[in-house]
């Protein structure tokens, strides 16, 4: 069993996650038979079978497995036994994809309260629980308390494992996420730089956290206007990825998708919609029709159909990317907020006002009580709002035009 559970392991690193379910399922079953439903195997292998439904989109079925295994480690092992806390805090990531961020807040919250009691301020496990609540405040948009988590946390790895361990240099990487989130674009620059400078000396020039900071850097460079060098970069990484990941693997596909954003900056249309049809057509048939990175290319193919003036079709594919996001994500998630966001700025194209208008006052009564009053989208949709009710001819651009696959670490 340990050998079929490190073959699981393998194929979810590398991004096979069809057959690391299947052999997690396997293994599963017979632990089950053998060892029992509470054996603490057993549970190791449910858990990972849910961190792979995560992966792959399944999040209302990884959102049920941890909540079962939770439920059976309470009983088993206590409320702060650390198994318990690995769960909770993967709990909360599951909760923090579906857009349910502030039940992710209050659960990353939790766990922490009790790491800092029972592991100490500066435990590994701790740091990782502040690392993942500061991505929540991001997404939510608190981004200068997000910004001081990050830097309190690699404040401490700098002293606890040094300026070049792959933890440290995982949590400046993020850090400069977050300056990217605030337009400080020069420090973010520099700070993704800075990363690099170390990353390919310690990691090795094609890792995986190597490639993802480069990709990181040619999201601001695309966000600075610096088109060319943000293409010349994708175009790098994706080589290195074809090469090592494989063609289909999500993070490959994730670069496509953000090159293809590029060709689309540059007015490239023709370009970036093969790019983004080509792309679909494997998360498709890889990942699934639902899942989020599946649904992120569709958002970004309708977006150039947008902008090459085919309304109507631009009109039915967000129309079907938000049935699928109302449904998976749920009403209140940051994604389907943006969609119904860019189906608004589709219906005022159309010369229907009225029901722009009704969509763009809807999303932003949500994003006001969700995200909150400073938040960038927030602030985009309400100022989009007041052109249009000013009858000034303006270009209404959503809050995330650029579904991007930024990434951690």
């Amino acid at each position: 069993m340990a050998a079929r559970n490190l073959l699981a392991w393998v194929l979810q690193d590398r991004g096979e996650l069809a057959e690391a379910e299947a052999e997690f399922r396997a293994v599963l079953k017979v632990e089950r038979r053998v060892l029992g439903e509470e054996h603490p195997g057993t549970l190791t292998t449910r858990h990972n079978l849910a961190s792979v439904l995560q992966d792959r989109g399944e999040l209302a079925e990884a959102e049920a497995e941890f909540r079962a295994v939770l439920k059976v480690q309470r009983r088993v092992l206590g409320e702060e036994h650390p198994d318990i806390l690995t769960t909770r805090h993967n709990l909360a990531s599951v909760l923090k994809d579906r857009g349910e961020l502030e039940q992710a807040e209050v659960e990353y919250r939790a766990v922490l309260k009790v790491q800092r009691r029972v592991l100490g301020e500066e435990h590994p496990d701790t740091l990782t629980t502040r690392h993942n609540l500061a991505w929540v405040l991001r997404i939510r948009g608190v981004l200068a308390e997000a910004e001081a988590e990050f830097r309190a946390v690699l404040k401490v790895k700098r002293r606890v494992l040094g300026e070049e361990h792959p933890r440290t240099l995982f949590v400046r990487n993020d850090l400069a996420s977050v300056l990217k989130d605030r337009g400080v674009l020069a420090e973010a620059e520099a700070e993704f730089r800075a990363v690099l400078k170390v990353k390919p000396r310690v990691l090795g020039e094609e890792h995986l956290d190597t490639l993802t900071t480069r990709n990181n850097l040619a999201s601001v460079l695309k966000d600075r206007g610096e088109l060319e060098q943000a293409e010349a970069e994708y175009r790098a990484v994706i080589k290195v990825q074809r090469r090592v990941l494989g063609e289909e693997h999500p993070r490959t596909l994730g670069t496509r998708n953000n090159f293809a954003l590029v060709l689309r900056i540059r007015g490239e249309l023709a370009e970036a919609e093969a790019e983004f049809q080509a792309v679909l057509k494997v998360q498709r048939r890889v990942l699934g029709e639902e899942h989020p990175d599946t649904l992120a290319t569709r958002h970004n193919l309708a977006s150039v159909l947008q902008i090459r003036g085919e309304l109507a079709e631009a009109e039915a594919e967000f129309q079907a990317v938000l049935k699928v996001q109302r449904r998976v994500l749920g009403e209140e998630h940051p994604d389907t907020l943006t969609t119904r966001h860019n189906l608004a700025s589709v219906l005022k194209d159309r010369g229907e006002l009225a029901e722009a208008e009704a969509e763009f006052q809807a999303v932003l009564k949500v994003q006001r009580r969700v995200l909150g009053e400073e938040h960038p989208d927030t602030l985009t949709t309400r100022r989009v709002l007041e052109e249009l009710r000013s009858y000034r001819p303006a270009q209404l651009e959503p809050p995330k035009a650029d579904r991007s696959s930024a990434e951690a670490g």
